[in-house]
């Protein structure tokens, strides 16, 4: 019986090298439609951070992109960069909480910036999401993932999805619903069950 995805999980994913290996899912011929760099979506990114009412336009340009590039190389893509930019929300906070006394109004400011970024990371994962699991761009892909972790055995390619899994899953762990969905439709049920009963113990 294949390990479950919590037995073998990797605790920092979100690497260009993780991403590089799972990609290898992908055949020679669809790696030829990458971008040249993942400019775009550090771009798209940040734009729709700054302009939180345009996240309802996210959901076309994902299926767009889809239409163009492998939706692999699109999600992890988005995902790397989503995880960049929370990251340096993140990093600033602590840099200006350790600097600052617990009731300056920089900290205050601080925070609602780290709440900010974090409720858009929520909104843009959800949309993501949704594409993923219902869109006619994404239709290959999803069966790729489809119980990828329950049925993964020691082949490569078996290792590369669960590779392709984590990431993502880091990625979804913004939104609690998206990443549950996720992790039903890879098969990885223990993790659901584990996520569920940290969120509720009861």
């Amino acid at each position: 019986q294949p390990q479950e995805d919590g037995d073998n999980m990797q605790s920092h994913p979100m690497t260009d090298a993780n991403a590089i290996y799972a990609l290898g899912v992908l055949s020679p011929e669809e790696k030829l439609h990458f971008s040249r760099n993942r400019e775009v979506f550090a771009t798209l990114i940040k734009s729709h951070a700054q302009n939180p009412s345009s996240i309802s336009t996210l959901s076309r340009i994902v299926r767009h992109m889809c239409s163009l590039q492998p939706p692999e190389f699109v999600y992890v893509s988005f995902g790397l960069e989503l995880n960049l930019y929370i990251s340096k929300i993140m990093k600033q906070s602590v840099n200006v909480f350790k600097t600052e006394g617990p009731h300056s109004k920089i900290i205050q400011t601080e925070d609602a910036k780290v709440r900010k970024g974090l409720e858009f990371a929520t909104r843009f994962v959800q949309v993501l999401s949704n594409v993923l699991l219902t869109s006619s761009e994404t239709v290959h892909f999803r069966t790729l993932l489809k119980c990828c972790i329950a049925k993964k055995k020691s082949a490569t390619k078996d290792e590369r999805k669960a590779q392709l899994f984590h990431i993502l899953l880091k990625t979804f762990a913004h939104d609690p619903v998206a990443a549950i969905s996720f992790c039903l439709w890879c098969g990885a049920f223990r993790t659901a069950s584990s996520y569920i009963h940290e969120i509720d113990p009861l």
